[in-house]
């Protein structure tokens, strides 16, 4: 059940990641990223143009040593010391944020707004382009929008596994980029009904994000067993816990909490199984409303 909100000074909230034993937040409305640990609090507000300054920073992603922030106001990729300081950044045209992972000396990128015919276009840390690799989403195969590729992207050992935000699709690559697996995830659950007018179209528009209605998840979680997989259900939290070998639906947890005035819906989230005082799996899960928060979900024995 959930534990309750832990409110921690976020304005809007988008992405977190945690690394280095704290969780990392990038605040869209604050221009800041937070860094939250069990002994302090810490914020980089950094709003302009200038070098180590970005506009509305979104996606997350961290290697380890350091925290890539993507920032598709000023189109660039920035990347901060684990104490929030600013290391170095490169520029990159056409950005937008939606799937980024950080792997060694390597950005993965989800393509929605950089030009290319790949869903996904994998950057050293000075910014060239070291390669690209996967088919897009259908619709963007076929001429719709890139923002349809809209989707997650986290790394489980050595693979990428990648969930698409409209369609129920799961992939995983290897980090060179090699297909390894594909799921069809509406063969098990009600995914293929709440995606049925996303594949019904020819396309969305060039701003699908717009129609929050047509999401069908909001978020990924991988363990070695499961993927945990944020469901968009206006109004309240759903998660769903499915096999990762097959995709097959195992289980749903719901937050029972009544509706807000604003739709409460995952942004963000991951999963911990190795919590020693847990038996099961903790989610933490970042939410907008109706209060800014990181939220702890514990899942009992299963």
């Amino acid at each position: 059940a959930p534990r309750g909100p832990e409110t921690i000074y976020l304005t809007e909230p988008r992405r977190v990641v945690p690394c280095g034993g704290a969780f990392f937040v990038s605040d869209y409305a604050a221009n800041a990223v937070h860094k939250i640990d069990s002994d302090r609090s810490a914020s980089r507000v950094a709003k302009g143009a200038g070098p180590g300054e970005y506009l509305y920073p979104l996606d997350l992603a961290c290697n380890g040593a350091r925290v890539a922030v993507a920032d598709p106001g000023n189109q660039r990729i920035h990347f901060l010391t684990l104490d929030l300081e600013h290391d170095s950044q490169f520029n990159l045209p056409g950005m937008s944020s939606s799937g980024m992972a950080y792997v060694r000396d390597q950005i993965f990128l989800v393509n929605t707004g950089y030009a290319s015919d790949s869903l996904v276009t994998v950057f050293d840390e000075s910014g060239e382009k070291v390669f690209e690799f996967g088919m897009p989403v259908p619709l963007v195969a076929s001429g719709g929008p890139r923002d349809l590729n809209d989707g997650v992207l986290r790394v489980q050992g050595d693979r990428l596994i990648y969930l698409s935000l409209f369609y129920p699709v799961v992939r995983e690559y290897s980090l060179a980029g090699l297909l390894l697996q594909e799921t069809d995830l509406s063969l098990q659950s009600d995914y293929l009904k709440r995606a049925r007018a996303n594949l019904g179209l020819k396309r969305l528009g060039s701003n699908p994000t717009a129609v929050p209605s047509r999401y069908v998840f909001r978020g990924l979680a991988p363990t070695e067993d499961y993927l945990f997989v944020g469901v968009y259900e206006p109004g309240r939290l759903v998660v769903d816990r499915l096999d990762r070998a097959t995709g097959e639906h195992l289980a749903r947890y719901a937050d029972k909490a009544g509706e807000t005035v604003r739709s409460t819906y995952i942004w963000d989230m991951w999963v911990f199984d190795d919590r020693e005082d847990v038996a099961g799996e903790v989610l933490w899960i970042l939410v907008t409303s109706p209060t800014p928060s990181l939220r702890e979900w514990t899942f009992g024995d299963h």
